[in-house]
């Protein structure tokens, strides 16, 4: 097992990079003449997203750990970041004026995590991951290898930043009666 001082540096490390990578912007040209540039730095929207999806994670680990140190805040604060980009990826990015469907699916998750924290709170952000690659295939023209690496280093950082063996134990569990 890996001590947690480490555990969360590694996170951290992880977090920061897909932070930077996910606020660069990406040129994508259309037809050989036309080009466009394209971010995925949160809005509002995705924002609102982020955050019931990492507030229940951040609910679940005070009611484990009942405390959190600074490492631990910044650490969240980057996973809040990094969701947020995920969000806005999995919603279109700059490029949708209507961001649905996927909009509506990352509801449906939001709305899970948050009814049941303790049992859901921490498999949400694997699960926008996954829809942040359903849209990833739009992004990837733009983002090449960047947008591997921001996956990557984001699933790295959101697994040392969650105790997967207590998410093994929630998703084990019986609910309450």
């Amino acid at each position: 097992m890996m001590k947690e001082p480490t555990r969360q540096l590694v996170a951290f490390l992880c977090l920061a990079s897909a932070s930077v990578i996910g606020s660069l912007t990406y040129r994508t040209e259309f037809l050989w003449f036309f080009s466009k540039d394209l971010n995925y730095l949160p809005d509002l929207v995705s924002g609102i997203v982020a955050l019931g999806l990492v507030r229940p994670i951040l609910a679940a680990d005070l009611q484990h750990n009942h405390s959190a140190n600074l490492a631990t805040w910044i650490n969240f604060a980057l996973l809040f970041y990094v969701t947020a980009v995920f969000a806005n990826i999995g919603l279109g990015g700059n490029t949708a004026l209507l961001k649905t469907p996927s909009s509506i699916l990352v509801m449906v998750v939001v709305g899970m995590a948050n009814l049941n924290a303790r049992r859901y709170g921490e498999i949400v952000v694997p699960i926008l991951i996954l829809f942040g690659a359903f849209n990833v295939t739009s992004a990837s023209a733009a983002m090449g290898l960047s947008g591997f690496a921001l996956i990557t280093l984001s699933a790295v950082g959101a697994a040392f930043l969650i105790d997967m063996g207590r998410v093994k134990e929630a998703m084990l569990s019986k609910p309450a009666a």
